[in-house]
């Protein structure tokens, strides 16, 4: 039920708003504004009390409403009160004069009436026993007045209704603009009236208040009023949903038409002109532990060097190849086998046919290996056992065999249903075999999808190219990618201008299946989003704003060269910075989204309980001077992955005294954040005794010095070592060990069982009976 507000119940009951707040406060309802709402419970309280209350008053009215007063003033008017209703008549100058003349007898009576007033007080106790006969003058005189005001009751040309339901039914005329509703004449003018119908306000499922206040055609000052009185504290910018902007435009008698943006309209494969399906290449996910030879299997099938171009032999991004032989074409996916990269090999295996699981025969199954089995099980994916490095002195296939049975991968051999077959992707051998049994995994899932019509895809990777700008690895699942489509993907959209294969060569289309590298994007979309083709640039733009909207964006995120960051947000984070304790903020830059997702993700999995991770900015592309003005007033290290610092922001880091440091490898960079965050945390103190003394006997030196003569009941007392001085089972003090002697000697140490003597630094009070403690503080540094 829609919310009912104060005025509305006040002018509802026919009283004032201010009576309807005091009367609810009254029942424990706070009402502070006109505007404020009211639940049900409590209207239906308060239209009860006013409706017994109004009962009361008319039931007053009724017993008082055949009275009626006559009052003649100074000036000559005379006022005639009919129960709650005061008329007041203007007489003429003829009138006037009548009623001066007739002043004298009325005169006169009010002078026999204050005489009869001072009669003694017996007398007039008596006279109010009997019976008042009339008074014939009085009579004639209120006959007068009446017959001199019977013929104006019907001039309305000078009368003023001042009772208070009156007054508030003629504001509210007087409001709308329409006549009295009393009049006669009046009648009939509102005859001729059309129906009043409430205005209504076309907008989105989100909208700007300035926008809302332009649309209902009000200023904007006055909207942020209504908001503010509603609870809504928002800017000129800010995006309120329509159910917000439904109270507000409700606070003007308006009423809100949602216009909701559905995108699957234009999104949907019927209106894609898909042509009939035709056999696709099958699309292969190669997945295993770190260093288990799954590029290495690549280079040999690509006949490329891959993964000496990685540095440190690890892959570090994915990577899509076509790989071509006589009975047909496979498409494989390179995924990470690193531990950072867990994001990165889900994705791999969401958009794949089946999976290649390298194994290392020298190795066995690693956590890597379990987490790929997994991923491989979670997209429902067939998987094909490849077991590495058979050309090794180590290789023991069948531990290899009898592991993975452990997690649900039984060869064929053993009764199971999963393919396996030994290879060494060094020397090649196997790599015939291993291609044919993908080639007919395929055949067996009859791998089809249409060839024409506007393409789909997924985004594998994307990166941002100083030269190029944005770039996407794009697989194209359905219809045909061409320069010049206009796409969407993401929060972005924009034109093909080029399109390019894993080795760099120019395409001008390409189909299911076939991995490309998509320019022309206005900004680096999220890895894992889907890619649309759209048939223009309105439908493509309007998407893209409609998504904006939804996740409460005014602009989306361009293509910067540097960091856009607002002095808003390094105040927050400088604030931060300064409540911050034992935190490690930092700001990571890299060459790729998915790289980003990967470091984010480690950073997660490090143990936080002593000292946390901020990740204060991250972003693609090189370091800037805006990383670095960030990180000076976060007190931040700036980390990257495959980029460099410009020299603006070298020098600038220089300068502050900033930590810039970038790396080749992911497990680095993940490792130096280890180490810098094991930096931050203090060290544990841990105590060793080394001995206790007796104090014997004091000597008084020049200058109040006192040397302790003392022996040494256990340990040994070191020089310059920590000592304590405890006296009746309370430490006194703690200081070093100044001077030691043994004799007159001067000596580094004293054993147990011999005397020496002693002074403490800066302190003289050492009294006989003092034990004193020497010990020695180790500090340890902590590990997370």
């Amino acid at each position: 039920m829609k919310p009912t507000r104060v005025h509305e119940l006040a002018k509802e009951l026919g009283v004032s708003s201010k009576e309807v707040m005091v009367a609810a406060n009254d029942m424990g309802v706070n009402l502070s504004t006109a505007s404020n709402t009211v639940d049900l419970e409590t209207v239906e309280k308060l239209r009860r009390a006013f409706s017994s209350s109004s009962k009361d008053d008319k039931d007053g009215e009724d017993s008082s409403k055949n009275e009626i007063k006559v009052v003649k003033s100074k000036s000559g008017d005379v006022t005639e009160t009919r129960g709650a209703k005061r008329v007041v008549r203007r007489r003429k100058k003829q009138e006037k004069r009548e009623e001066e003349e007739s002043a004298a007898p009325e005169a006169e009576a009010e002078t026999e009436k204050t005489s009869a007033q001072t009669k003694s007080a017996p007398q007039e106790k008596a006279e109010k026993e009997k019976p008042t006969p009339p008074d014939p003058e009085k009579e004639q005189l209120a006959r007068q007045i009446q017959d001199s005001l019977a013929p104006k009751l019907v001039v309305k040309k000078k009368e003023y209704v001042v009772d208070e339901k009156s007054f508030r039914r003629k504001q509210d005329i007087r409001r709308k603009k329409l006549p009295h509703h009393h009049s006669s004449s009046a009648a009939k003018q509102v005859k001729d009236y059309p129906p009043v119908s409430k205005k209504s306000v076309k907008i989105g499922e989100t909208i700007t208040l300035e926008e809302l206040a332009r649309r209902m055609d009000v200023k904007l000052r006055d909207v942020r009023g209504k908001a503010k009185s509603i609870g809504l504290n928002a800017s000129p910018k800010d995006s309120i949903d329509y159910e917000t902007a439904t109270l507000v435009a409700a606070e003007y008698g308006l009423e809100v038409d949602v216009d909701r943006f559905d995108e699957a309209v234009f999104l949907d494969d019927k209106d894609a002109g898909f042509s009939d399906e035709a056999p696709r290449p099958p699309v292969v996910s190669v997945m295993g532990h770190v260093d288990h030879g799954k590029t290495t299997l690549l280079d040999n099938l690509r006949k490329s060097n891959v993964a000496l171009g990685e540095a440190g032999g690890i892959t570090q991004h994915i990577g899509a190849y076509k790989v071509s032989s006589g009975n047909g074409t496979v498409v494989f996916i390179d995924t990470p086998g690193h531990e950072s990269f867990t994001s990165m090999r889900a994705r791999g295996a969401k958009i794949n046919d089946m999976a290649i699981l390298v194994v290392a025969a020298d190795d066995g199954v690693k956590a890597q290996t379990i987490e790929a089995i997994n991923h491989a099980k979670a997209a429902d994916v067939p998987a094909i056992v490849a077991i590495n490095k058979i050309d090794k002195d180590a290789a023991d296939s069948e531990n290899v065999k009898r592991q993975l049975s452990e997690h649900g991968l039984v060869t064929e051999e053993w009764g199971g249903d999963t393919l396996f077959v030994e290879i060494s992707a060094k020397t090649g051998q196997g790599l015939k075999e291993l291609l044919e049994l993908l080639l007919l995994q395929a055949d067996i899932l009859e791998l089809r999808a249409p060839q024409k019509g506007l393409a789909r895809g997924i985004v594998l990777e994307s990166r941002l190219d100083k030269g190029r700008g944005a770039l996407a690895n794009v697989i194209v699942t359905k219809g045909d990618l061409k320069v010049g489509d206009y796409v969407v993907a993401g929060l972005f959209s924009g034109k093909v201008k080029a399109l390019s294969d894993e080795n760099g060569a120019k395409l001008k289309s390409a189909g299911p299946s076939i991995p490309v590298e998509v320019m022309g994007l206005s900004g680096v979309p999220e890895a894992g989003e889907n890619l649309y083709v759209l048939r223009d640039e309105k439908t493509a733009r309007a998407i893209i704003e409609n998504r904006k909207l939804v996740l409460g964006q005014s602009e989306a995120p361009q293509v910067p060269h540097v960091s856009q960051i607002s002095f808003d947000a390094l105040e927050d984070a400088e604030q931060e910075a300064e409540n911050s304790a034992k935190e490690l903020s930092i700001i990571i830059k890299s060459d790729t989204r998915g790289t980003v997702e990967a470091i984010k993700d480690s950073i997660d999995k490090i143990d936080q309980d002593k000292c946390s991770v901020k990740i204060v900015h991250s972003g693609v592309g090189g370091i800037s001077g805006t990383d670095v003005e960030l990180a000076n007033v976060t007190n931040a290290s700036i980390l990257g992955f495959n980029v460099r610092p410009d020299s603006k922001a070298a020098s600038d880091a220089s300068e502050n005294g900033i930590l810039v440091e970038t790396y080749p490898v992911v497990y680095e960079l993940i490792d130096r954040i280890k180490r810098i965050m094991e930096g931050l945390l203090d060290p544990l103190v841990e105590e060793e005794t080394l001995g206790h003394a007796r104090v014997m006997e004091i000597f008084r030196m020049s200058g109040q010095r006192a040397i302790a003569g003392c022996f040494v009941d256990d340990g040994k007392v070191l020089r310059g070592e920590n000592i304590r001085v405890v006296r009746d089972g309370s430490v006194v003090y703690e200081s070093k060990v100044g001077s030691l002697k043994r004799f007159k000697d001067d000596v580094k140490e004293v054993q147990s069982g011999f005397e020496c003597g002693l002074t403490i630094e800066n302190f003289s009070d050492v009294k006989v009976g003092d034990v004193l403690e020497v010990y020695l503080v180790k500090e340890t540094a902590q590990q997370l």
